[in-house]
């Protein structure tokens, strides 16, 4: 019996470790293609299109306080995508320049942030986040705060436009 077993294990724990992989950098950005790359869809019950279209539109006018700025295409209850900097924590020199793809349908929406690049003292070296010597290099320390830089904005999105009230 344990032959058995240790014999299906074998045959199976490859298949299932296959399956488990994520592509990553570090083990800590995701990636995909070969770029950074952040992506969901998040399902919210009662919640149309419209609903999810204008909360987001709120969330972008508070976040980056001139929409004007960062908006690149506004498709009413379609679509939006920003081009925006984003703060990395704990060094005020460095921010990240993030696209954001915003799509909405009936009860969900998909985000993803794509072609991130580095800023350092407000001049964009238009160096992708991949050629950084920290990403090259693997320097965990610096990785982190990249993507608590991209995970801080996408929770703050996510909790906007789940805990709005669609119901009135």
């Amino acid at each position: 019996m344990k032959i058995f077993l240790t014999l299906l294990l074998g045959l199976f724990l490859p298949v299932l470790s296959v399956y488990a992989q994520v592509d990553t950098v570090c083990n800590l950005l995701p990636v995909k293609d070969g770029r950074v790359f952040y992506s969901d869809v998040i399902t919210i019950e009662n919640a149309s299109t419209n609903d999810l279209y204008s909360t987001s539109k709120i969330w972008i006018a508070e976040t980056f306080h001139d929409a004007k700025d960062v908006i690149q295409t506004d498709v009413e209850n379609s679509l939006i995508t920003l081009k925006a900097l984003i703060p990395v924590p704990d060094d005020v020199n460095q921010k990240l320049r993030v696209n954001m793809i915003i799509q909405f349908k009936e009860g969900r929406f998909k985000y993803e942030i794509t072609n991130i690049y580095f800023v350092i003292n407000a001049i964009d070296l238009d160096n992708p986040i991949e050629k950084v010597p920290a990403f090259t290099d693997c320097k965990i320390e610096t990785l982190q705060k990249f993507d608590d830089a991209i995970m801080s904005l996408i929770v703050d999105f996510r909790k906007k436009l789940c805990a709005a009230d669609y119901s009135w």
